[in-house]
């Protein structure tokens, strides 16, 4: 304990405010340590006997809090009673320090400290806990610390929610209270969240949470709200998310840091387990794939094997449950790697990066579900899913992110930006890009221009001989040929007769001559842009189910538009 004594004139409850101010200042310069030290340093260093051992916890008084560390333990037959994991949560109260000394009425000053003493102590404490236990009986806490604006405790991991909403509540009585003062802005809280094990001194609990909470305060987060909320901030793996209902602005991970969010993906995992679906072989064969340093040796490697993982492998499947949660916990994982920027028009852009950043997001995102997909660690609010959640808007927003951006990234980044050739005048990669995929657009019968992707016609089985062959570009180049059979004037006579009716253009055919020049030349026909390439064919097939199995609005529109043009022509 520190303290310091001095003596100062009070004649007004600014000098009040004043001496508050200057013995804080004084408590932490290290004069004041070092003083206290020499004046109790046989007290501190020398051994103290005693007769009989302390016993410091009195457990009749708090009824609602667990009497030990070990008492955490769940009430489940197949949990090691001796070894189990507990999930340690320390929060803070955000700027706190910045307000106090910010403050320049001792009666605010003095009523802010009040609030903070009755709402952050065990008895205050034991309240809420109180309140989660009657609607959550298994719930339990074992305090560790509480002072000032800072809480400690430990709950077992499967309560982790539990633990997270007590934090929440501290937050929003504070708040509430500091709203009869008339306060400005609401508090924020920040929680730092170490998964261990109960039989750790207290010290390492202690500085590995704190670690995580100071990168908790760390993030900062623009909210677009005209009401002011209570916000909280959370890691937990090296990994932050927020908990607001405020809806975070357009950024760098606009969105995807919400921590309701995760837990809905939680369980929407859980759920795919109980439909037998392999998440642990799947979570663990990505995670080894994005840890293996030959695969990070390149953003091609790397962004190739994450994308081919997350090709679905339910999309045909009968189970709506199966098939709809897959295409969820993909979106999920694809969001680790999703920027947003803005474009001329301020509007918000979502693309694919790779970059270390997003890397190590995307990595601490798998742990973290591989180890909340553990039957031991599963949480206790879960909820099946909905089959009714998967509504329009919803389909849409994964068509865009598990299909569209993948698409993008394969034809702008691995097929052209990242294999440009800078020797040539123009983008040889582009030249060769073009042998095989084409971006080009339509009109239909009602005048609406329709993007579309081109691709000239190359089977699973072709893809597997120029695997197995190596990158060869004649013997690639003589397959292609084979599976021609258009010339120049049957594509043009095709083209007309489809922009005549309003159909998908068809694909120019295969020049041998330019595709074996450039990709001979520039190196850049190898086995990684071969994969790439690969992929792209994969996405876009699947793209082409998914919208047959959710289409659009615009597309059930033309549909109807256009059977009603052919009524009506039959009738004429």
């Amino acid at each position: 304990m520190k303290y310091e004594c001095f003596q100062k004139d009070i004649t007004s409850e600014n000098d009040r405010l004043e001496a508050v101010k200057e013995s804080k200042s004084r408590i932490r310069h290290k004069e004041c340590m070092n003083k206290i030290i020499e004046e109790h340093k046989e007290l501190l260093f020398q051994f103290r006997k005693t007769e009989k051992s302390l016993y410091f916890y009195d457990n009749s008084e708090y009824h609602a809090f667990v009497k030990n560390i070990n008492k955490l333990c769940p009430d489940t037959e197949d949990v090691n009673a001796n070894h189990f994991r507990i999930a340690v949560i320390k929060a803070d109260l955000d700027g706190m320090g910045n307000i106090f000394k910010n403050i320049s009425d001792y009666r605010i000053y003095d009523s802010v400290s009040k609030i903070l003493s009755e709402t952050i102590n065990l008895d205050a404490l034991e309240k809420e806990v109180e309140r989660l236990q009657e609607k959550n009986p298994d719930f339990k806490i074992y305090p560790l610390y509480l002072a000032g604006d800072d809480i400690m405790f430990a709950v077992p991991v499967s309560h982790l929610q539990n633990g997270v909403d007590l934090c929440k509540t501290l937050l929003n009585n504070i708040n509430d209270k500091l709203e009869k003062l008339e306060w400005a802005d609401k508090l924020s809280i920040s929680l730092g969240i170490d998964i261990s094990f109960n039989r750790e001194p207290i010290r390492y609990y202690f500085e590995r949470v704190q670690n995580e909470l100071d990168t908790a305060k760390k993030m900062k987060l623009t909210f677009e709200s005209e009401v002011n909320e209570s916000v909280a901030k959370l890691c937990l793996g090296g990994y932050t998310f927020y908990d607001s209902v405020c809806k975070i602005a357009d950024g760098d991970d606009a969105g995807y840091l919400s921590w309701p969010n995760f837990i809905k993906t939680v369980h929407t995992l859980n759920l795919l387990i109980v439909k037998k679906f392999p998440a642990h072989y799947f979570l663990y064969g990505l995670l080894n794939k994005i840890t293996d340093p030959s695969i990070c040796s390149t953003s091609v490697k790397y962004s190739n094997a994450v994308l081919y993982h997350m090709i679905p492998q339910y999309l045909g499947s009968a189970d709506k449950q199966l098939r709809e949660g897959e295409l969820l916990l993909l979106e999920a994982l694809l969001r680790q790697v999703t920027v947003i920027t803005k474009n001329a028009s301020d509007k918000a852009v979502y693309s694919l990066h790779f970059d270390k950043k997003h890397r190590r997001k995307l990595e601490a995102y798998v742990r973290l579900l591989l180890l909340f997909c553990d039957e031991r660690f599963k949480l206790t609010d879960e909820h099946p899913l909905s089959c009714s959640e998967y509504d329009g808007k919803i389909s849409k927003r994964i068509r865009k992110a598990v299909f569209d951006r993948a698409l993008q990234y394969l034809y702008k980044q691995n097929l052209d930006k990242e294999l440009k050739w800078r020797k040539e005048p123009f983008s040889a990669a582009e030249t060769i890009r073009s042998s095989f995929i084409s971006f080009t657009s339509y009109m239909t019968s009602d005048d609406k221009r329709i993007p579309v992707f081109l691709k000239r016609k190359i089977t699973p089985s072709m893809f597997f001989r120029m695997k197995k062959t190596g990158p060869d570009v004649e013997m690639c180049a003589s397959m292609i040929e084979m599976s021609e059979n258009r010339n120049w004037e049957e594509y043009k006579e095709l083209l007309e007769k489809k922009q005549s009716e309003h159909k998908v253009p068809p694909m120019a055919p295969f020049d041998r001559n330019i595709f074996c020049k450039f990709a001979s030349i520039t190196g850049l026909w190898t086995d990684d842009y071969i994969d790439s390439l690969m992929l792209f064919y994969r996405y876009h097939d699947m793209l082409l189910a998914y919208k047959k199995l959710y289409p659009s609005n615009k597309s059930k529109e033309r549909k109807a538009n256009g059977k009603n043009k052919s009524r009506n022509y039959h009738r004429g």
